[in-house]
């Protein structure tokens, strides 16, 4: 399998040494995020993405493909072509979802009892413009 490349302005937020997201940006952010029942968004440092895409070797995966929607897009991830940046809430991830060029931003979200991945931004730059 390649690697997937991060997003240059996401790589450039990260040797920046990110800090994490302001009190405004994750007012915005938890907006954005009303398919979670109590958002707590959080975007990950370099170690945090490391650890948090473990997930996608583990036995839970399962539990984190979600299903194929017509109402909500993507509805359903590849783990192999996905790069969990954050979470909504704890068991949320924010990812980019490389199935799209450039990759796009997408949650996990609860609708009508059933997990589905939801697009947030088309790409991360436009994710980044919506919360700041």
């Amino acid at each position: 399998m390649q690697p997937l490349h991060l997003p240059e302005k996401l790589l450039a937020d990260l040797e920046a040494g990110r800090r994490p997201l302001s009190a405004g940006q994750r007012a915005k952010l938890s907006f954005l995020l009303n398919a979670v029942e109590t958002p707590l968004p959080a975007i990950y440092d370099f170690r945090g993405i490391g650890l948090a895409n473990r997930l996608w070797s583990s036995q839970h995966v399962s539990l984190y493909i979600g299903r194929q929607s017509s109402d909500y897009q993507p509805g359903d991830i590849d783990p192999k072509l996905t790069c969990i940046i954050g979470h909504a809430e704890p068991d949320s991830p924010i990812a980019l979802d490389y199935r799209t060029s450039p990759p796009r931003v997408v949650y996990m979200g609860q609708i009508n009892n059933e997990s589905v991945w939801i697009q947030l931004a088309p790409d991360y730059e436009t994710f980044i413009q919506a919360i700041s």
